[in-house]
Protein backbone atom coordinates (compact mmCIF):
# COMPACT_ATOMS: atom_id res chain seq x y z
CA UNK A 1 0.00 0.00 0.00
CA UNK A 2 1.33 3.29 -0.59
CA UNK A 3 1.58 5.24 2.35
CA UNK A 4 -0.31 8.09 3.61
CA UNK A 5 1.41 11.99 4.33
CA UNK A 6 -1.67 13.67 4.84
CA UNK A 7 -1.93 13.97 8.54
CA UNK A 8 -5.59 15.40 8.21
CA UNK A 9 -6.56 12.67 6.21
CA UNK A 10 -5.05 10.36 8.74
CA UNK A 11 -6.66 11.90 11.66
CA UNK A 12 -10.30 11.95 9.91
CA UNK A 13 -9.49 8.09 9.95
CA UNK A 14 -8.60 7.14 12.45
CA UNK A 15 -12.12 9.46 14.05
CA UNK A 16 -13.94 7.01 11.68
CA UNK A 17 -12.58 4.04 13.02
CA UNK A 18 -14.83 2.34 15.71
CA UNK A 19 -13.18 0.19 18.30
CA UNK A 20 -15.12 -3.19 19.26
CA UNK A 21 -15.79 -2.96 22.92
CA UNK A 22 -14.15 -5.05 25.54
CA UNK A 23 -15.73 -7.75 27.06
CA UNK A 24 -14.38 -9.26 30.21
CA UNK A 25 -13.83 -13.07 29.90
CA UNK A 26 -16.07 -15.04 32.41
CA UNK A 27 -14.78 -17.70 34.06
CA UNK A 28 -15.87 -20.66 35.29
CA UNK A 29 -14.43 -21.92 38.82
CA UNK A 30 -14.61 -25.06 39.16
CA UNK A 31 -16.90 -26.58 42.68
CA UNK A 32 -14.48 -27.72 45.33
CA UNK A 33 -14.24 -31.32 45.89
CA UNK A 34 -16.65 -32.72 48.61
CA UNK A 35 -15.32 -35.43 51.28
CA UNK A 36 -16.04 -38.80 50.09
CA UNK A 37 -16.45 -37.59 46.65
CA UNK A 38 -14.47 -39.71 43.73
CA UNK A 39 -11.63 -37.75 42.22
CA UNK A 40 -11.69 -36.63 38.84
CA UNK A 41 -10.95 -38.71 36.15
CA UNK A 42 -7.51 -38.41 34.71
CA UNK A 43 -7.13 -37.84 30.91
CA UNK A 44 -4.47 -39.70 29.57
CA UNK A 45 -1.90 -37.58 27.75
CA UNK A 46 -2.29 -36.77 24.38
CA UNK A 47 -0.56 -39.02 21.63
CA UNK A 48 0.80 -36.95 18.75
CA UNK A 49 0.38 -38.58 15.30
CA UNK A 50 3.49 -36.66 13.43
CA UNK A 51 2.55 -38.28 10.15
CA UNK A 52 -0.46 -36.99 10.16
CA UNK A 53 0.26 -33.65 11.45
CA UNK A 54 3.16 -33.24 8.64
CA UNK A 55 0.76 -34.44 6.19
CA UNK A 56 -1.90 -31.67 7.57
CA UNK A 57 1.41 -29.18 7.23
CA UNK A 58 1.70 -29.88 4.01
CA UNK A 59 -1.92 -29.19 2.57
CA UNK A 60 -2.26 -25.97 4.04
CA UNK A 61 1.20 -24.74 2.32
CA UNK A 62 -0.41 -26.13 -1.04
CA UNK A 63 -3.48 -24.54 -0.55
CA UNK A 64 -1.53 -20.82 0.57
CA UNK A 65 0.65 -21.29 -2.57
CA UNK A 66 -1.95 -22.04 -5.11
CA UNK A 67 -4.22 -19.21 -3.18
CA UNK A 68 -0.79 -17.24 -3.94
CA UNK A 69 -0.93 -18.07 -7.90
CA UNK A 70 -4.34 -17.39 -8.31
CA UNK A 71 -4.19 -13.74 -7.61
CA UNK A 72 -3.20 -12.46 -11.01
CA UNK A 73 -1.60 -9.18 -11.04
CA UNK A 74 -0.37 -9.21 -7.50
CA UNK A 75 3.19 -9.10 -6.72
CA UNK A 76 4.86 -9.62 -3.13
CA UNK A 77 7.61 -7.37 -2.43
CA UNK A 78 9.85 -7.98 0.50
CA UNK A 79 9.99 -4.99 3.20
CA UNK A 80 13.52 -4.45 3.68
CA UNK A 81 14.15 -2.17 7.13
CA UNK A 82 16.46 1.36 6.50
CA UNK A 83 16.84 3.27 9.10
CA UNK A 84 17.96 6.28 7.12
CA UNK A 85 15.33 6.72 4.53
CA UNK A 86 13.22 9.12 6.40
CA UNK A 87 10.59 8.89 3.92
CA UNK A 88 9.51 5.08 4.66
CA UNK A 89 8.17 5.74 8.08
CA UNK A 90 10.25 3.07 9.42
CA UNK A 91 11.88 4.80 12.01
CA UNK A 92 8.26 6.33 12.47
CA UNK A 93 6.57 2.86 12.84
CA UNK A 94 8.85 1.77 15.54
CA UNK A 95 9.44 4.87 17.67
CA UNK A 96 5.17 4.85 18.32
CA UNK A 97 4.96 1.48 18.81
CA UNK A 98 7.44 1.09 21.10
CA UNK A 99 6.26 4.34 22.84
CA UNK A 100 2.92 3.14 23.54
CA UNK A 101 4.15 -0.12 24.83
CA UNK A 102 6.36 1.93 27.08
CA UNK A 103 3.77 4.05 28.47
CA UNK A 104 1.52 0.96 28.75
CA UNK A 105 3.95 -0.35 30.94
CA UNK A 106 5.61 2.58 32.33
CA UNK A 107 8.61 2.52 31.05
CA UNK A 108 10.49 5.62 30.12
CA UNK A 109 9.60 6.54 26.53
CA UNK A 110 12.76 7.76 24.48
CA UNK A 111 12.87 9.94 21.66
CA UNK A 112 12.43 9.70 17.79
CA UNK A 113 17.16 9.78 17.68
CA UNK A 114 17.00 7.29 20.34
CA UNK A 115 14.35 5.05 18.85
CA UNK A 116 16.52 5.36 15.44
CA UNK A 117 20.01 4.99 17.16
CA UNK A 118 18.75 2.03 19.11
CA UNK A 119 16.70 0.29 16.19
CA UNK A 120 20.27 0.61 13.81
CA UNK A 121 22.10 -1.63 16.86
CA UNK A 122 19.18 -3.72 17.02
CA UNK A 123 18.33 -4.93 13.39
CA UNK A 124 21.94 -6.26 12.37
CA UNK A 125 22.10 -8.27 15.90
CA UNK A 126 19.02 -9.84 14.63
CA UNK A 127 20.79 -10.81 11.55
CA UNK A 128 23.58 -12.04 12.92
CA UNK A 129 24.06 -12.94 16.71
CA UNK A 130 20.37 -13.80 17.46
CA UNK A 131 20.67 -16.05 13.95
CA UNK A 132 23.20 -17.88 14.96
CA UNK A 133 22.14 -18.80 18.10
CA UNK A 134 18.53 -19.38 17.12
CA UNK A 135 19.99 -22.08 14.78
CA UNK A 136 22.22 -23.91 17.70
CA UNK A 137 18.93 -23.70 19.82
CA UNK A 138 17.33 -25.53 17.35
CA UNK A 139 19.71 -28.10 16.92
CA UNK A 140 19.72 -28.94 20.23
CA UNK A 141 15.68 -29.05 20.15
CA UNK A 142 15.73 -31.58 17.08
CA UNK A 143 18.20 -34.00 20.25
CA UNK A 144 15.47 -33.52 22.72
CA UNK A 145 12.53 -34.29 20.00
CA UNK A 146 13.99 -37.51 19.50
CA UNK A 147 13.35 -38.81 23.01
CA UNK A 148 17.44 -37.93 23.83
CA UNK A 149 17.92 -37.64 27.36
CA UNK A 150 21.65 -37.94 27.88
CA UNK A 151 23.32 -35.03 28.81
CA UNK A 152 26.78 -35.86 26.80
CA UNK A 153 24.54 -35.83 23.68
CA UNK A 154 23.46 -32.34 24.08
CA UNK A 155 26.13 -29.42 23.81
CA UNK A 156 26.65 -25.51 25.42
CA UNK A 157 27.34 -22.94 22.64
CA UNK A 158 29.50 -20.00 23.22
CA UNK A 159 29.30 -17.65 20.33
CA UNK A 160 31.25 -14.38 19.79
CA UNK A 161 30.63 -13.30 16.27
CA UNK A 162 32.89 -9.89 17.25
CA UNK A 163 36.42 -12.56 16.95
CA UNK A 164 34.80 -15.07 15.18
CA UNK A 165 34.70 -17.82 17.75
CA UNK A 166 32.01 -20.45 17.93
CA UNK A 167 33.05 -23.04 20.90
CA UNK A 168 30.27 -26.04 22.12
CA UNK A 169 31.30 -27.58 25.06
CA UNK A 170 29.74 -30.44 27.50
CA UNK A 171 26.86 -28.84 29.97
CA UNK A 172 27.33 -28.81 33.35
CA UNK A 173 24.82 -30.34 35.74
CA UNK A 174 21.98 -28.71 36.97
CA UNK A 175 23.17 -27.08 40.26
CA UNK A 176 20.82 -29.01 43.34
CA UNK A 177 19.22 -27.35 46.08
CA UNK A 178 20.67 -28.76 49.29
CA UNK A 179 19.46 -28.61 53.00
CA UNK A 180 21.75 -26.83 55.25
CA UNK A 181 22.53 -22.81 56.15
CA UNK A 182 21.75 -20.39 53.24
CA UNK A 183 24.30 -17.50 54.06
CA UNK A 184 21.97 -15.25 51.90
CA UNK A 185 18.60 -15.89 53.33
CA UNK A 186 20.66 -15.83 56.85
CA UNK A 187 18.50 -19.01 57.98
CA UNK A 188 18.35 -22.82 57.54
CA UNK A 189 16.88 -23.78 54.60
CA UNK A 190 14.95 -27.28 53.91
CA UNK A 191 14.37 -28.44 50.32
CA UNK A 192 11.26 -29.75 49.60
CA UNK A 193 11.57 -32.04 47.50
CA UNK A 194 15.29 -32.81 48.10
CA UNK A 195 17.88 -31.77 45.98
CA UNK A 196 15.61 -29.89 43.19
CA UNK A 197 16.69 -28.10 40.51
CA UNK A 198 15.59 -25.04 38.12
CA UNK A 199 13.95 -27.50 35.81
CA UNK A 200 12.18 -29.40 38.86
CA UNK A 201 8.27 -29.10 38.52
CA UNK A 202 5.56 -30.23 41.02
CA UNK A 203 2.17 -31.28 40.28
CA UNK A 204 -0.58 -31.19 42.18
CA UNK A 205 -3.14 -33.72 41.11
CA UNK A 206 -5.97 -33.03 44.21
CA UNK A 207 -8.68 -30.89 41.89
CA UNK A 208 -10.04 -27.89 43.47
CA UNK A 209 -8.05 -26.18 46.58
CA UNK A 210 -7.98 -23.34 48.36
CA UNK A 211 -5.00 -21.59 49.24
Amino acid sequence: MEPNRNENEMRELAKATQASEYVFTKIEVAEEKKEGQAPAETKEPEVINFAARDEATAKKLDGMNAQIKSQSGVSYIPADFEKDDDTNFHIDFIHACSNLRARNYQIVEANRHKTKMISGNIIPAIATTTACITGAVTTEIYLHAQGITDPERFSDGQVNLAFGTMQFLDPFACKKAKNGYDAEMGSNIICVPEEWTSHTKIVLNEGSMTL
